[in-house]
């Protein structure tokens, strides 16, 4: 789906994913209904994204591909977000994050192994830089901590898979303040500082109604 779409357009889709996850969690979970404080917290949070996104690229939709690419990155939300509701349905199994992790590190990777040996020729590794291989081993062990972690955090009886996911609109914030420190032709606009200062307000109205919901 990536490669048909706007970087602009799919930071939006992407980053929109705690909104897909705050649905299916309030059509499946009992416990973790939307409220007028999370529903606002959550636009808020998608507009930020849009503030964030439109600046760094425009949006071509000039062919069908571009629409396929569309579905693909809404059906990855989807499933990404009946994934969270599923670990959350079944806490009482004791099963392991960890275990949990290492399942959906293995076979996503083999699934696009296979995928990519179906549409790419295998390329030959034979004389690459060792940054390559660096940069290789550490991408292996960002998502095999984080979903540690994510599952982790899921698998807590008082965390709400809404709530949680309400996070990932940092993930923006953080990569536009990470690209401005490590790249030289990147620098601070006006336009991606507002859309940090709306995702902060989004995240502190997410805090006010936990908290709000807590003194209940």
């Amino acid at each position: 789906g990536l490669q048909y779409v706007s970087g602009a357009v799919s930071s939006i889709i992407v980053g929109s994913s705690p909104l897909f996850v705050a649905l299916i969690a309030h059509l499946t979970l009992h416990n973790d209904k939307l409220t007028p404080m999370m529903i606002a917290s959550l636009l808020l949070g998608v507009v930020g994204i849009v503030f964030i996104s439109f600046e760094g690229g425009a949006v071509a939709a000039d062919s069908l591909l571009f629409y396929f690419g569309v579905l693909l990155l809404v059906v990855s939300n989807i499933v990404g977000g009946y994934a969270n509701v599923m670990v959350v349905k079944k806490r009482s199994a004791d099963i392991s994050p960890y275990a949990l992790a290492m399942a959906a590190n293995f076979f996503g990777g083999l699934m696009l192994l296979v995928i990519s040996l179906v549409f790419e020729q295998p390329t030959n590794f034979d004389g690459l830089p060792l940054e390559f291989y660096a940069s290789l081993i550490w991408l292996a062990i960002i998502p095999a901590v984080a979903f540690s972690l994510w599952y982790g955090l899921l698998n807590k009886p008082s965390v709400k898979v809404s709530e949680l996911n309400v996070w990932k609109f940092v993930i923006p914030v953080t990569g536009c303040i990470l690209s401005w420190i490590l790249l030289e032709d990147e620098s601070p606009d006006w336009v991606s500082i507002v859309g940090i200062l709306i995702i902060v307000a989004a995240l502190q109205l997410q805090q006010l109604s936990t908290n709000k919901g807590k003194t209940k």
